[in-house]
């Protein structure tokens, strides 16, 4: 029997799932246009029956923010990723993704992720679950995600999503006999400064 071609795992998901995570940090409350601290990051991380790989969207931005701290359901954040700034520490497998069969970089350059209705979970409300309304390619998916604040002064959020990869049209549905190919969750964990 020929050997299956290698599956590079669709990072590109999971960077989409931590833009999201992102935005649901700044329900908290966000600028207008987003700097980057230094530990600030949107992380993915594929799998496959053999392999992992992680990886970071290095450009995004708050496009829309409509905050209201007495209305955190009503209120919502809107990001844009740059999808071709993955980077998963490999140029090849990074480019594999922005190709038609993942991405589609040349057609679809930008990824969308609105998060909204964050509610808290805990009473100290330093816990909130948000829906995530995610666009990726021509595709788009509602998501539930969580994030905390973890600093008052700066303001600091980190939290985490999981992604369908597949439903998004981001590469092959998982094949259950091909231990290369990626499983379609994609964890999305981000970590951002508000202030």
């Amino acid at each position: 029997m020929a050997a299956m071609p290698a599956r590079t795992p669709t990072l590109p998901t999971l960077a989409v799932v931590t833009l999201l995570l992102l935005s649901s940090v700044g329900c908290v409350n966000a600028p207008p246009a987003t700097r980057h601290a230094r530990q600030d990051a949107i992380r993915f991380e594929s799998r496959s029956g053999v392999a992992k790989a992680n990886g970071i969207f290095h450009d995004w931005r708050v496009v829309d923010a409509r905050i209201d701290p007495a209305d955190l359901p009503g209120s919502h954040v809107v990001i844009e990723i740059d999808v071709a700034s993955l980077d998963t520490g490999f140029p090849r497998r990074d480019a594999h993704l922005q190709a038609a069969e993942f991405f589609d970089v040349a057609q679809w350059p930008k990824a969308r992720v609105r998060v909204s209705g964050a509610s808290p979970v805990d009473e100290a409300a330093t816990s909130y679950d948000a829906r995530f309304v995610v666009a990726v390619r021509d595709r788009e998916a509602t998501v539930s995600g969580t994030f905390r604040l973890v600093a008052e002064r700066p303001r600091v959020v980190e939290g985490e999503v999981l992604l369908d990869r597949a439903a998004l049209g981001v590469g092959e549905p998982d094949q259950w006999w091909n231990p290369m190919s990626p499983r379609d969750e994609v964890p999305v964990r981000f970590r951002l400064t508000l202030d």
